[in-house]
Parts: C-alpha cells; sequence; structure tokens
C-alpha cells in the first residue's frame, strides 16, 4: 500500500471519528450508547472479523509462520509491561497513577483499531496474525497487568482470570483450531460471518470518536505533563520498537504487524482498569484521547517507515 492510499485511509478513519465525536455532542448517542456498541463491538462484529481471516484464507500460512508470530507476541507482552514500570518510576506522579501510567504504556488499542487497520492495510492472513496477539495481549493484560494495577496496593495482587472468557479471546482461540483444522464451512455461514466482520471498522471509528466526545477538551489540554507522556508513548516508544523489529524479526508480514501493534494508542481497557482498581481514571481517559489523536499522524508516518 502506498503512502497516499495509507493516508486516505487514516483521513477515512478519522472523519468517521469525528462523526461518532459530532453524534455525541448533538446527543444522538450517549455514554449509555457507547457502552451498548461497545458490547456488540467485542462479543459479536469483532469475533466475526477474527473467524472470517480463517475462513477466507486462500493461501494458508505455514505453521512455523503462525508460531513464529506466538513467540513474538508472547515476548512483547513480556517486554513491553518491564518497559512500562520502568519508564514510570520516572513519571511525576504518585504511585498509583504511575501503575496506571505504566499499564497504559504496555498496552494498546488492538482491538477497536488494531484489527481494523491491520485488515485495511494487509489482508486476512494479518488479521489472523493480529487475532494470535490478541490472545497474548488477553493473558497478559489480566495477569501481569493486574499485577502492575495493584503494586504496593493494601488489597494486594488480585488476577481474576474469569475476564480471559470472554468472546474476543475465546473467537482468536477458535481461530487458530480452524485454521489447523481447516473443517467445512457452509457458503450462507461463511458470507454472514464476512458480513458481520466487515463492520467492525466503521463501527468501531464511530465508537472511539463517541467515546473522545465524553472529555473536557479544556480539561485534556491543560495537563502538561501528558503532552510530554504521549509523545513518549506514540512517538519514542514505537521509534525504538520498530528499530528492534526490523532487527530481530525476518519474515515482512510478522514484522509489519507486529509493528503497527507498537503503533497503536493506549487500549480503551486502560479506562476499564482504572476504575476497576480505584486509579485516577480522569488520567486514564485524557490519556486515551491524547494518544489516539497523535496516533491519526504516528501510524500512517510510522507505517510509511515500512514501506
Amino acid at each position: 500500500m502506498t503512502f497516499t492510499l495509507l493516508m486516505n485511509q487514516m483521513i477515512k478513519f478519522f472523519l468517521i471519528m469525528a462523526l461518532g465525536y459530532f453524534l455525541f455532542k448533538k446527543n444522538f448517542t450517549d455514554i449509555e450508547f457507547n457502552k451498548r456498541l461497545s458490547r456488540i463491538l467485542l462479543n459479536i462484529t469483532l469475533p466475526a472479523l477474527i473467524l472470517n481471516s480463517v475462513l477466507t484464507q486462500t493461501e494458508r500460512p505455514a505453521a512455523v509462520s503462525v508460531f513464529s508470530v506466538f513467540l513474538t507476541a508472547l515476548l512483547i507482552y513480556l517486554f513491553l509491561p518491564l518497559v512500562g514500570m520502568f519508564a514510570a518510576r520516572f513519571f511525576p506522579a504518585d504511585q498509583t497513577q504511575k501503575n496506571l501510567y505504566a499499564f497504559m504504556t504496555a498496552y494498546s488499542n488492538i482491538g477497536f483499531m488494531g484489527f481494523p487497520i491491520i485488515d485495511a492495510l494487509y489482508g486476512t492472513t494479518a488479521v489472523l496474525y493480529t487475532a494470535i496477539f490478541n490472545i497474548m495481549f488477553n493473558l497478559s493484560c489480566y495477569t501481569l497487568g493486574t499485577a502492575i494495577m495493584t503494586r504496593n496496593s493494601e488489597t494486594g495482587t488480585r488476577i481474576n482470570l474469569r475476564h480471559l472468557v470472554n468472546p474476543g479471546f475465546l473467537l482468536s482461540i477458535a481461530s487458530i483450531v480452524v485454521y489447523f483444522l481447516n473443517p467445512p464451512f457452509p457458503k450462507a455461514l461463511a458470507d454472514t460471518v464476512a458480513a458481520v466482520g466487515g463492520i467492525t471498522t466503521p463501527l468501531s471509528m464511530l465508537l472511539i470518536g463517541s467515546t473522545l466526545a465524553t472529555n473536557s477538551v479544556k480539561e485534556i489540554f491543560s495537563d502538561k505533563f501528558l503532552y510530554l507522556y504521549t509523545v513518549f508513548r506514540q512517538i519514542l516508544l514505537p521509534l525504538v520498537s520498530l528499530g528492534l523489529i526490523h532487527l530481530l524479526i525476518k519474515d515482512e508480514l510478522i514484522q509489519n504487524v507486529t509493528c503497527v501493534m507498537m503503533l497503536m494508542p493506549a487500549a480503551n481497557s486502560c479506562v476499564m482498569f482504572a476504575n476497576e482498581y480505584s486509579a485516577d481514571e480522569k488520567l486514564a481517559s485524557k490519556s486515551v484521547f491524547l494518544t489516539t489523536l497523535l496516533s491519526v499522524i504516528t501510524i500512517p508516518l510510522g507505517v510509511s517507515l515500512l514501506l
């Protein structure tokens, strides 16, 4: 994909996000709508997109490639929490906020941005690879991520693996099983899965825009340190990561998928975790807003380095 086509793709995403922002401000949507749409995306359309990535494979990637992606994702989600904890030590914040900064550094928006962008850029094989990243994301997020959020807390580390039992995680695993077993699927069923998965991208961008509109713009842009953190997270960390990825990964598609994962903004789940563990929910919300806003520029610039 040329840089011009990529920019057109990102502009399309941005315009749909802007539409979501406008709809919220004009009361076409509200916080309850956002919650319901989020559940639809996570439980129905995103799992369909993941499953469709397997059903539409014309040339199935070799098992060694799938294993390589598993290994890459495992190392990424062991490495990033360590980077987050190390970097947060130098931030001017209390311990609870440092825990949140570490979490936000480690976990990116794979679900609502990663899958749609990967699908648009690289197609179904890359979506399958992203599903593997999603498996490791969930495993890391609900184990290491929970440990990070509860560091030095009075209640101690509280890891709840029941959160792993969600359609996105289960369908990611099921897609890998389907990939290896390659069972026959009725065409009508496969077409339905493709159609439902196909609405993930516009709905997710609409949701991001509507969610961003819940923030006070004045309050967001008054936090000066958040500017520095956003630059660190969306520019410095990806630049270093892209260099390491190019050195360590030789398969071009795996390399590209991994790089795009590193370019994603802070995950929406950062706000959920901040609420769950009594952290600074406003800080999480502002960080998701700013990193997402900057990612509209940094994603196409980062991907252009891969071309």
